[in-house]
């Protein structure tokens, strides 16, 4: 079954009108069957239009992710695992550590059941649009040691995304990309360590291209999306790989250099720098002006006249109607 509703995937994936007809001669199967298939991939978030004593067409079409062609634009060389549909990928690779896995190994899916972002929120995770990939990685020191990634990791894959000609990203502390005024991805790391190292880290990472406006409207806050940029190139695999380079381009600065590698181009993509925030934090709420981050990537908020830092919390902006010392 699923090799069928594949094959009619594979078939719309153009964005063309095919006849229900063609459709059902190339699979070897009823129009009746290809109805029900057609129902299945809509369930899976598959925006499939029927077009009236014509066919079915997927609008605009699909760019589904191919093994050789992300490949073909990698850097370094990766162990590649690439999924129809996965809970989620970080999820996939935490399943095996311990398992022989080696580093650096990358999971990518079309899809995610089970997404997740930061604080346990669900990752919205259509079919066929998008970026969701984990990178598998192994830092040979101590946790202590691997205090900043998370922002440094973020401008990795802003540098990455620039040299796509994916512009005016900025971050969000702690990792968070934002663009136009919107969100248009974010990272999850999961490390897994003894108390001397080694570390075992697990990086994902989503971004939105191609996200669907009826999924746009139930995200709880403004959304940005690659293809919103004029006359950028729809090419997924190409996408997919250049987040693939940052984030093994990024892991190895670290792994080297640490957070002070990357500490001097935090200013200038800092969304919050000198702006009114919130950070909660273990339940409490901390509200101040943001003055960027420490040479460990720890958050700096200026509050009642003196400085706090911060390794962990959620930042929000905006604030009104609180004095802001």
């Amino acid at each position: 079954m699923a090799d069928t509703r594949n094959r009619i995937l594979t078939l719309l994936a153009p964005g063309n009108i095919v006849s229900g007809g063609r459709l059902a001669e190339a699979c070897g199967v009823s129009r009746e069957a290809v109805w029900k298939h057609i129902e299945s991939l809509r369930s899976r978030g598959v925006s499939v239009e029927a077009v009236r004593s014509r066919g079915y067409r997927i609008q605009g079409g699909l760019c589904l992710l191919n093994r050789q062609a992300i490949g073909k634009h990698l850097l370094k060389p990766v162990t590649l695992t690439l999924l129809e549909e996965v809970a989620s990928t970080n999820s996939w690779l935490l399943r095996r550590l311990g398992y022989s896995m080696l580093a650096p190994h990358v999971c990518i899916s079309e899809q995610q059941s089970a997404g997740r972002g930061t604080k346990g929120r669900a990752w919205l995770s259509p079919y066929g649009t998008n970026v969701y990939c984990s990178l598998y990685w192994r830092f040979e020191c101590a946790p202590y040691e691997l205090e900043g990634l998370s922002p440094a990791i973020a401008i990795a894959l802003v540098n990455a995304l620039g040299q796509a000609g994916v512009k005016g990203v900025m971050i969000k502390w702690p990792n968070d990309l934002h663009m136009a005024g919107g969100k248009l991805g974010g990272l999850l790391v999961d490390i897994s360590a003894e108390a001397n190292g080694p570390c075992d880290v697990i990086i994902g990472f989503g971004l939105n291209m191609g996200m669907p406006d009826t999924l746009r409207s139930m995200i709880d806050q403004p959304v940005a999306d690659i293809l919103d940029i004029e006359g950028m190139d729809s090419d997924r695999n190409a996408m997919a790989a250049c987040v693939i380079n940052g984030l093994t381009g990024g892991c190895e600065d670290f792994a080297a250099h640490g957070f002070a590698y990357f500490s001097q181009q935090w200013e200038a993509l800092d969304l919050a720098r000198y702006r009114p925030v919130r950070l909660m934090i273990a339940g409490r709420s901390i509200v101040g002006i943001a003055h960027g981050v420490n040479e460990r990537g720890m958050l700096r908020i200026r509050t009642n006249n003196r400085f706090e830092e911060f390794a962990s919390g959620e930042v929000s902006m905006g604030i009104e109607n609180e004095t802001v010392n």
